[in-house]
């Protein structure tokens, strides 16, 4: 009983996603400083991981009857565990992120606060709302470095770049997840700005995002940092599959968005990876 509550938790707060954020959170801090407080860092990263899994509980929580139609095996719509657990486990993990913010500073734990309220207003308002939802998902995923860079610098320092550079990476992959979940949102009464976007410029809007993170990689090259081609690529390389996969595929939109998404979230430790090893140096 206690095994399958861990397993559903752990897929209720989409553990790999939590995983993803501690490592942004720990890069924002290692891009601020060479020799940064691991101890404030580690916390910092906590912090951002409790705010991820607090907001994809809510999102569970508020979705449960579109996930019945788009994606049934998730633990709510599965009925692997109950509402009231998956309100506990938020409530838990939003104590965690005020504690563990308030560890590190006031101002920190204030804007821990403003990041768990648009995460609560993504849900139950944002999410309806053509693109907003989808702006503010991305702003909070850029804003993951930048608190890491907080947490050990007291300020934004070099964490800018990768941050927008996450902010963009974010924005791509949250408009291919819309494309690919029209039919489910659409059953429900819930409009994205895969509804505003004609079917027939779809593919070529979500192209046009992807490609307007390999333009503002590019933008790296004259900041002075030294950058190799190697580098550039794999900083660039989550939006490249996802262009290759939206070129080539020609099956149903929908189901291309899905893949394109899938893929391109497959390349971002490469790129995190690559832009840590182009500006920690």
């Amino acid at each position: 009983m206690i095994l399958r509550h861990v397993k559903a938790a752990l897929r209720l707060v989409r553990v790999e996603n939590c995983a993803l954020i501690i490592v942004l959170s720990a890069v924002g801090g290692l891009v601020a400083r060479h020799s940064p407080s691991y101890w404030r860092l580690s916390v910092s990263s906590l912090c951002m991981a409790a705010i991820l899994g607090f907001g994809n509980s809510i999102n569970d929580l508020i979705d449960i009857d579109i996930d019945r139609i788009g994606k049934p095996w998730r633990p709510l719509p599965a009925g692997t565990v109950s509402k009231r657990f998956a309100i506990a486990l938020a409530l838990s993990l939003g104590v965690i992120a005020l504690l563990s913010g308030a560890v590190i500073g006031l101002l920190y734990v204030v804007i821990v606060t403003v990041m768990l309220i648009a995460s609560w207003l993504y849900s139950v308002r944002l999410k309806s709302t053509v693109a907003v939802g989808n702006v503010v998902v991305a702003l909070l995923s850029g804003l993951t470095v930048v608190m890491g860079s907080v947490s050990v610098a007291g300020g934004v320092s070099r964490s800018g770049f990768v941050a927008v550079c996450v902010f963009l990476m974010i924005l791509s992959t949250e408009f291919e997840k819309a494309v690919e979940d029209i039919e489910a949102d659409g059953a429900n009464g819930v409009h994205t700005i895969a509804h505003a976007v004609p079917s027939a410029l779809q593919r070529p809007f979500m192209m046009a995002v992807a490609l307007i993170y390999c333009l503002y990689v590019a933008t790296f090259i004259p900041q002075g940092y030294a950058v190799n081609p190697g580098l550039l690529i794999g900083m660039s390389s989550p939006a490249v599959v996802q262009l290759t996969v939206l070129l080539i595929d020609r099956s149903e939109v929908s189901k291309t968005a899905g893949k394109a998404a899938r893929l391109g979230k497959a390349m971002w430790p490469i790129a995190i990876v690559s832009l840590l090893l182009a500006i920690w140096r």
